[in-house]
């Protein structure tokens, strides 16, 4: 299982949902998180079919399991988490 969230600069709720990220983590600390700013990597956000941003997936074997769009509320996050653990 990884989480990849995609950002963009001068994004504030982008901020917020790194912190949600973070803060739920910490249950699952061997989760890796890659973080992709879609101004950087345009690519990887055309890839994801990213259309806005703060948006965080959970892969599961490279397979999307989860797409949250806007920050993510910590409870339903971790819920996911730990359905998929």
């Amino acid at each position: 299982m990884e989480i990849e969230l995609f950002t963009q600069p001068f994004c504030a709720p982008c901020r917020n949902a790194k912190l949600v990220v973070q803060r739920v983590l910490e249950r699952h600390p061997g989760v890796p998180v890659r973080t992709i700013d879609v101004v950087a990597e345009p690519a990887a956000g055309a890839r994801a079919q990213i259309a806005s941003t703060p948006t965080v997936r959970v892969l599961r074997a490279g397979r999307e399991t989860l797409r949250v769009v806007g920050v993510p509320r910590p409870t339903a996050l971790a819920q996911a988490l730990d359905e998929l653990s």
